[in-house]
């Protein structure tokens, strides 16, 4: 009996330790809502950032978070000056050729880029030898609506999610995994002894729930069917459409 009970216990605990290797299934759906809500607002993160802090010198996943949430906070005083809401997701992950690094999608406007490649190039200033600029930061940034490119950089970062099956997600007999159910790739992304996933508070469950945003189409624990398309923003633009009509409308009523 003992022996039943202490392999219970141990199955348990490596359930447990499978998050420092892996994205967890409800760490996905964090990160896809939040994605759908600001694009549901108007906001593609169109900006796809990778900030590798082993070349800032962090040995340690504590110096890698510290590193990162200061260059972070700046990357919002940039955006918030300039009016522009600080709209997120990012990823841990741990390598070995760039130890432990954050890819990143921002909302970005086009018309900001060189003054966002400027904020950029004083991060790498301040908290790294210049000389290593092209390993510290990569960016991209993308047309303000191109959807395509943001949803592809999603999956790609999303490539670490834990391929078993989380009990309940699946009718049984279903025999493939996670990674697959979801369109993404499969890879090893290193452990990361911290929460991998991050999204802007102003995207989160509480945000949404202010908001009574509800997505048209959701990820359900049955039958998850991501939907990487513009269908939220296209829903969001009409919605705002026929509030500013509804607007309009009352404007002229009040005038007769």
């Amino acid at each position: 009996m003992n022996g039943i009970v202490n392999d219970a216990v141990k199955i348990k605990s490596q359930r447990v330790d499978r998050s420092p290797h892996y994205i967890t299934f409800d760490q996905f759906l964090r990160a896809y809502h939040a994605v759908q809500y600001s694009n549901y607002q108007g906001f593609v993160l169109n900006a796809h950032l990778t900030m590798s802090w082993k070349y800032a010198g962090a040995t340690t996943a504590a110096e890698a978070e510290r590193l990162n949430t200061k260059a972070m906070d700046r990357i919002r005083k940039f955006l918030h000056h300039r009016g522009v809401p600080f709209h997120y997701f990012g990823v841990f992950e741990n390598g070995v050729q760039h130890g432990c690094h954050f890819h990143s999608g921002i909302h970005v406007p086009k018309r900001l880029m060189q003054q966002f490649y400027k904020c950029l190039k004083n991060i790498v200033h301040d908290f790294g030898p210049s000389d290593i600029e092209g390993c510290l930061v990569h960016v991209g940034v993308r047309a303000d609506d191109h959807i395509v490119s943001q949803w592809k950089w999603f999956r790609y970062c999303m490539k670490g999610l834990d391929p078993e099956i989380p009990r309940g997600v699946f009718p049984d007999g279903y025999d493939g995994d996670m990674n697959s159910a979801l369109g993404l790739k499969k890879q090893n992304t290193g452990v990361v002894e911290m929460d991998r996933v991050r999204i802007a508070r102003a995207l989160g469950p509480q945000a949404r729930s202010l908001a009574r945003y509800t997505p048209a189409v959701e990820i359900i624990r049955e039958v998850p069917e991501p939907d990487y398309s513009d269908a939220e923003y296209r829903r969001g633009k009409q919605k705002r459409l026929t509030d500013d009509m509804s607007y309009a409308l009352r404007g002229m009523e009040e005038l007769v």
